[in-house]
């Protein structure tokens, strides 16, 4: 079984295209993928524009998979979150502020 979980960054109002953009994508790896007789899930995950704002609806997998406790669910989401945001401040402070 593989389970492909893709973070995308985009505005908070485009969670639902951004999720479309990420299956077109990836559609073609996960049916190569199917066709060697994986079962294979496609997961995209989007995060709101560099404010760690993460789509609610993108743990619904996770519950899912793991018959998790809606605790243990939003517990995860709070780490993605704050993770997502670390990283978006990592990402624009090279861009900005590297000396390189």
């Amino acid at each position: 079984m593989v389970y492909l979980a893709e973070l995308t960054v985009c505005f908070d109002e485009n969670f639902a295209d951004a999720s479309v953009r990420k299956q077109t994508r990836y559609y073609s790896l996960k049916v190569d993928l199917q066709a060697k007789g994986w079962r294979c899930y496609l997961w995209p995950v989007p995060v709101g524009d560099g404010r760690g704002i993460v789509d609610e609806t993108s743990f619904n997998p996770l519950h899912a998979f793991c018959k998790a406790s809606v605790w243990v669910v939003a517990n995860q989401y709070e780490r993605l979150a704050k993770t997502c945001l670390a990283e978006s401040h990592n990402i624009w402070y090279s861009r900005n502020c590297s000396n390189s």
